[in-house]
């Protein structure tokens, strides 16, 4: 079996600790999405952590909404 490489391993340390969305971490380290899915796919998150995250797709939705439907 192989060792998990630095950029992997630097990903999942990421994630453990700070609870970054893939975007978040995809644009510090350049790896891709989709590789981030399959990599921290195990990786759970602190209730703390999910519920930053799920405020900030919150306040997305409501910056695009207001984008897409100008009053």
């Amino acid at each position: 079996m192989r060792a998990k490489s630095e950029k992997r391993l630097l990903a999942e340390t990421i994630r453990r600790e700070q609870g970054l969305s893939y975007n978040e971490i995809s644009a510090l380290t350049g790896i891709s999405k989709s590789t981030l899915s399959s990599w921290l796919k195990a990786i759970s998150l602190t209730p703390e952590q999910e519920a930053r995250l799920q405020e900030r797709l919150r306040a997305n939705q409501a910056t695009f909404a207001a984008r897409a439907l100008p009053n």
